[in-house]
């Protein structure tokens, strides 16, 4: 027997650990308790991905960059300024990372 876990982020119905429909998102399991609910959420999600941290991010975030190519969406300060780190050749002689 499993265990209830989570609700359904569309439709509010509460979801076993091992649902078959989950997305992860950010360092955390989002779970639907079916696939229509899963395709409902990705139609009404963030389609920009922060490339350090795999969250979705709306159009807003003040925590953009553009350097060379589309514009980047960051969920924080801090991953932008870790993608930005990444991007310098140099970054490994001018930081340490803890």
């Amino acid at each position: 027997m499993n265990h209830i876990i989570s609700k359904d982020p569309i439709c509010g119905m509460s979801v076993e650990k091992d649902s078959k429909f989950f997305l992860d998102d950010c360092h955390r399991k989002i779970l639907f308790c079916s696939k229509p609910c899963l395709d409902q959420y990705l139609k009404r999600a963030p389609k920009n991905v922060d490339p350090v941290c795999g969250m979705r991010v709306e159009n807003s975030s003040p925590y953009t960059l553009e350097i060379s190519g589309p514009k980047l969406f960051f969920c924080s300060v801090d991953c932008r300024a870790v993608y930005q780190r990444r991007q310098d050749p140099d970054h490994q002689s001018k930081c340490i990372d803890l």
